[in-house]
């Protein structure tokens, strides 16, 4: 068995736990059943599940890295790349955490090989990261990230470019260099006619703008055709900082008894 580990004080010491429901079908080595002996009642029949004696070692390789696709690959295609991999399920295809001993240039190599329709390959290299993007007709089809420590990416960005038709110079050089563009850290467009994403907006109503006029008179948002206005409102409601009021009954009295 190979699994990553998450330490928390809430398990009970001595023990660990994984969940029971992984299979060969979306991992490399997470099939929890292979940790079982054969007991079982004598009269039921019944196995004895979901507890066994384990032995843990740590495991440690030359890269890991995360790889974004907009098609499934086959588990036993993986199994040739990756010594430990686990995929999961994204809006435009499957994201494969992965760690591996192969070097970034002989993974590229392999998936250029099995992905013949990918007819663009970009790459960019420095000492701590190799990130690899591919195209396939235009579209944004393969991203991934290898790097000699865990990497951690924002799905959801990933998502904004393999959705994008068009993918712009910026938002290609931030992606080589894991970083979001100003885009997509805006968020979810909200103000069209001056284009103001919603965490903008949030973050203009955490520092002060309580009203939908004061977030026009910083941001402009709302002040054009209005339409964004009700939108603005709801976003103030929700994040417009609570203020602390204090009843008379809930105050006491300090004495220096110094």
């Amino acid at each position: 068995m190979l699994l990553p580990v998450v330490i928390d004080n809430n398990q009970r010491q001595g023990e660990v736990f994984a969940p029971i429901h992984w299979s060969a079908s979306n991992a490399s080595s997470a099939n929890i059943t292979a940790l079982y002996t054969d007991a079982n009642d004598k009269i039921s029949g019944q196995p004895e599940l979901k507890h066994a004696a384990i032995k843990l070692q740590k495991v440690s390789y030359q890269h890991y890295g995360q790889l974004f696709i907009k098609q499934d690959l086959k588990v036993e295609l993986l199994g040739e790349y990756f010594d430990y991999f686990v995929t999961s399920p994204v809006e435009k295809g499957q994201l494969v955490f992965f760690a591996t001993d192969q070097q970034p240039a002989t993974i590229k190599r392999h998936l250029q090989l099995q992905l013949p329709l990918y007819d663009e390959w970009i790459n960019a290299a420095d000492p701590d990261l190799n990130s690899t993007c591919a195209m396939r007709q235009g579209e944004m089809s393969l991203i991934m990230f290898i790097s000699s420590k865990n990497i951690e990416v924002d799905p959801s960005w990933i998502n904004s470019l393999l959705n994008s038709e068009d993918v712009t110079s910026e938002q290609l050089h931030g992606l080589l260099n894991k970083q979001p563009d100003e885009q997509f850290k805006q968020g979810k467009l909200i103000c069209s006619c001056f284009k103001v994403g919603e965490n903008t907006i949030i973050d203009a109503i955490k520092t002060g703008c309580d009203s939908v006029d004061s977030l026009g008179r910083k941001l402009q948002c709302g002040t054009n055709c209005g339409s964004c206005k009700s939108e603005l409102s709801q976003l103030v409601k929700q994040h417009k900082p609570k203020k602390l009021v204090i009843e008379q009954h809930q105050l006491i009295a300090l004495e220096d008894v110094s």
